[in-house]
């Protein structure tokens, strides 16, 4: 991928481009808009960081949940797909979202910290502002700080881990574990701003456990039918008993188009 950024009008949940290139972007606009960043664009690390920063941004920037940035952060290892249907339904519902590409990896063995997720949020945020003044990034953050209050932390697998960790550092607007953390953290009280989705096969011994100890409430939303995905108006830990159809499984079963509801509850409620 080249250095800089791309920016495509999208549309729709599935994120199909429509229109990309160097053109500026229209005055106003009628779809969600996609920006892919190279990460060493935002912070040019002695070694490159693979990946891709994705940055979804609603149509309404002045709408309630536009005021705050979702931010997520991968499985260690996996690419951020576009496509993810996850990303448009937030973006649809008026999210700022942002798919971060970082290094997990503590700071031993050549680790640079100008890869780490914190790192790589204030930089992008930067760039954002610089490339795009007139959507309002400079709120979310100026010379290399970020504004945290207005940060919702998303985390997949081991991603929630890195996410638990910022959450507990800084004051964030709210925390989501996506099937993780992969490892108990030291117990914490009951925090209601924390949430957790996950599938009841995915380590059905351990996880609820530690979600409890991460200071997720312990009471349980048990989605088993369509109908329990589309009446969702409160709760901050859910389980799906669904069944899982062909290419999903328990681990990756979050990213199913049909939680779109409960996608939207997560980042706009």
């Amino acid at each position: 991928m080249s250095r800089g950024l791309w920016r495509c009008i999208i549309v729709a949940f599935g994120l199909i481009a429509s229109a990309c290139g160097g053109a500026s972007t229209p005055p106003e606009r009628s779809a969600v808009l996609l920006t892919i960043v190279a990460p060493d664009t935002v912070s040019n690390s002695a070694n490159p960081l693979d990946g891709r920063h994705l940055v979804i941004t609603p149509v309404d920037l002045e709408a309630e949940p536009a005021q705050r940035i979702y931010v997520h952060l991968p499985q260690r290892g996996t690419t951020p797909v576009a496509a993810d249907p996850v990303w448009g339904a937030m973006a649809n519902a008026g999210a700022r979202v942002v798919v971060l590409a970082y290094n997990p990896t503590e700071p031993v063995d050549g680790f640079d910290p100008r890869q780490s997720a914190e790192t790589q949020l204030a930089g992008l945020i930067g760039h954002l502002a610089d490339t795009a003044p007139a959507d309002g990034w400079d709120s979310f953050g100026s010379d290399g700080t970020v504004d945290w209050s207005r940060v919702i932390i998303s985390g997949n697998r081991d991603g929630a881990d890195v996410a638990l960790a910022i959450a507990d550092t800084h004051d964030v607007a709210r925390t989501v574990l996506l099937s993780g953390p992969t490892t108990a953290p030291a117990v914490q009280p009951i925090d209601p701003s924390r949430f957790a989705f996950g599938h009841a096969d995915d380590q059905p011994d351990v996880q609820p456990a530690i979600w409890t100890a991460a200071g997720v409430d312990e009471a349980t939303t048990t989605l088993t039918s369509d109908a329990d995905l589309n009446e969702i108006t409160t709760g901050n830990r859910f389980v799906s008993e669904l069944a899982l159809v062909d290419g999903f499984n328990e681990r990756n079963d979050w990213q199913n188009r049909r939680y779109i509801a409960l996608w939207q509850y997560l980042c706009c409620s």
